[in-house]
C-alpha cells in the first residue's frame, strides 16, 4: 500500500513545488512600515509582465515560463515614491520592498507597462484640476541625454522650480508599450529625448526634438508655452489623439465637428434662398414690365454677444432679369455676388427685428436674351453688357421662428450695365431673402 502511494505523493509534492516557484509574492511598504497601496511592479526587460499591490501593499507576480527572468530586474513604482530597481536574484521567495518618498516630486507620472496606463489618465485629471499643461518627456534607459534632463528636472534649480509651478511632468519610457503608444499618438518623431507640451484635453501646444544647447534655452521654451490657450478648439496647430486612455479604446470622433467648433465662437453659417422682383429701367422709355429672379448661396454671420450689431458676408449665385417693353428685350443675367451686410437689432418683440444695409459687388458670368434665345456677351460694345455690377440693398430683417430670418428690401443697382447710347439698364427691384442658420451658435 505504501509503495502504491509513494509515487502519487512524490508527484503531488513536485507539482506544488513547481507551482510555488511560478509566483513571486511580497509586500511594499514605506520607511515607517505603512503599506504602499496600488504600487506597480514589472520586469525591466519585459515591462508587459507585472502586477500591482493591493490596499495592504501585498503583491503576487506570476513568473514567465522561460528562465530569462532570473537575470532580469524588477521595477517598483508609485506616484509618491522614488522608483526602485532590484535584481531578481536578490529577492527572496517573499520579497519585502521599502520605497523612499520622492522629496523632489514634480507630480511625475511614469508610464511603464500596459497595466499602468491609468497613470496617464491620472496626469490628465491632475492637469485639468490645476489648469496647467502637461510636459510629455519621452525617454529610454539607453539614452544618455534623457538621463541628463531627468536629473535636471529633479534637482533643485530654476528649471525644476518652474516645472513644479507651471507644468505637470509625464515621463514616458518608449521601451514600454504605453510609452511607445504615446510617442506614436503625439507624433514625437525619431530620436530621443523628445518633449511635447499638451493641454489636459490631449491637444498639442508645442514640440521640441532633442536637447537644448544651454539651460536658458530650455527655460525659455518652457516659459513660452506654459499658458493654456483660452480657446483650445480654435487653434490650428492642435491635434487630438486617436486613443482614449480613459476607456482604453480608439476615439469614435478624433476631430471636433465644425458645428461644435463654431458654437465656441461668434460665427455661424447661413444657407440663403432668395426671390427678387426686378424692373429694367430705361432713360428713353419709362415703360417696362417686371421679371422675377432668384439667388442662393452661403453667408457667414458674425454676431458678438450682447451687441445689437451683426455682420454678414459670403457668396451668392444671383440670377437677375428684366424686360424692356419698347425694344422687346427679355434679359436673364447671372452673377456671382458678394454682399457686405450690416445689421442692427432694434426690437425683440414680438420677434427679433433688424435694420439692414448691404453694399454688394457682383461679377457677371453669363447673360441671355430669352426673347430671341441668344446669349449676350460681356464687354464694351453697344450690343454687350457690362460685366461688373454694384449697388446697395437697404431693408428690414425678421426672425419669426428658430434659425430662420426673412429679409425684405429694395436692391438698388448703381452701375449702368448697358453700353448702348439709346437706353440705360440697372439691376433694381424688390428683394426678398430667406436665411436659415445651419452651423454654429445662433445669436
Amino acid at each position: 500500500m505504501l509503495r502504491q502511494l509513494l509515487p502519487c505523493l512524490i508527484l503531488f509534492l513536485a507539482t506544488n513545488l513547481v507551482n510555488a516557484q511560478s509566483f513571486l509574492k511580497g509586500t511594499v511598504t514605506n520607511k515607517k512600515g505603512a503599506p504602499v497601496a496600488y504600487a506597480n511592479i514589472c520586469f525591466l526587460n519585459s515591462p508587459t509582465i507585472g502586477s500591482t499591490t493591493d490596499i495592504n501593499g501585498i503583491f503576487k507576480l506570476e513568473l514567465p515560463t522561460d528562465k530569462s527572468f532570473k537575470t532580469d530586474s524588477l521595477i517598483f513604482m508609485h506616484l509618491n515614491y522614488k522608483n526602485q530597481t532590484v535584481a531578481f536574484k536578490d529577492l527572496s521567495s517573499h520579497a519585502s520592498i521599502i520605497l523612499k518618498p520622492d522629496l523632489h516630486s514634480l507630480d511625475e507620472i511614469a508610464v511603464y507597462a500596459q497595466f499602468a496606463q491609468h497613470t496617464y489618465k491620472r496626469a490628465l485629471s491632475y492637469a485639468s484640476e490645476a489648469e496647467k499643461p502637461l510636459l510629455l518627456f519621452f525617454t529610454a534607459q539607453w539614452c544618455g541625454f534623457c538621463h541628463k534632463y531627468k536629473k535636471l528636472f529633479s534637482e533643485e534649480n530654476e528649471i525644476s522650480d518652474y516645472l513644479k509651478e507651471h507644468y505637470k511632468l509625464v515621463i514616458c519610457d518608449i521601451l514600454t508599450k504605453p510609452g511607445m503608444k504615446l510617442k506614436r499618438l503625439y507624433s514625437a518623431g525619431p530620436g530621443l529625448p523628445q518633449f511635447v507640451i499638451i493641454t489636459p484635453q490631449e491637444r498639442i501646444i508645442a514640440k521640441h526634438h532633442g536637447g537644448w544647447k544651454t539651460k536658458q534655452e530650455c527655460l525659455d521654451f518652457l516659459k513660452q508655452h506654459h499658458h493654456l490657450p483660452q480657446a483650445v478648439n480654435q487653434l490650428k496647430a492642435i491635434r487630438q489623439t486617436k486613443y482614449d486612455f480613459t476607456r482604453n479604446e480608439l476615439r469614435k470622433q478624433t476631430i471636433p465637428k465644425l458645428d461644435e467648433q463654431l458654437e465656441q465662437t461668434n460665427w455661424k453659417v447661413l444657407l440663403n434662398l432668395g426671390l427678387m422682383n426686378f424692373t429694367h429701367l430705361s432713360s428713353t422709355n419709362p415703360y417696362g414690365t417686371n421679371k422675377i429672379g432668384y439667388d442662393f448661396g452661403v453667408l457667414l454671420n458674425y454676431t458678438q454677444e450682447e451687441s445689437k450689431f451683426s455682420y454678414e458676408t459670403g457668396i451668392l449665385f444671383s440670377s437677375q432679369g428684366g424686360r424692356h417693353a419698347n425694344e422687346g428685350k427679355n434679359f436673364r443675367i447671372n452673377y456671382l455676388e458678394v454682399p457686405f451686410r450690416i445689421n442692427y437689432k432694434f426690437s425683440d418683440a414680438p420677434f427679433p427685428m433688424k435694420l439692414c444695409l448691404s453694399p454688394y459687388l457682383a461679377y457677371g458670368v453669363s447673360a441671355k436674351n430669352k426673347f430671341t434665345d441668344t446669349r449676350i456677351r460681356f464687354g464694351n460694345k453697344a450690343s454687350e453688357l457690362s460685366r461688373w455690377d454694384y449697388g446697395i440693398t437697404p431693408g428690414i430683417k425678421l426672425s419669426p421662428i428658430g434659425n430662420m430670418e426673412i429679409f425684405a428690401g429694395y436692391k438698388f443697382g448703381l452701375n449702368n450695365i448697358s453700353n448702348s447710347a439709346n437706353w440705360e439698364g440697372y439691376n433694381r427691384g424688390v428683394y426678398i431673402l430667406i436665411s436659415i442658420g445651419f452651423l454654429g451658435k445662433y445669436l
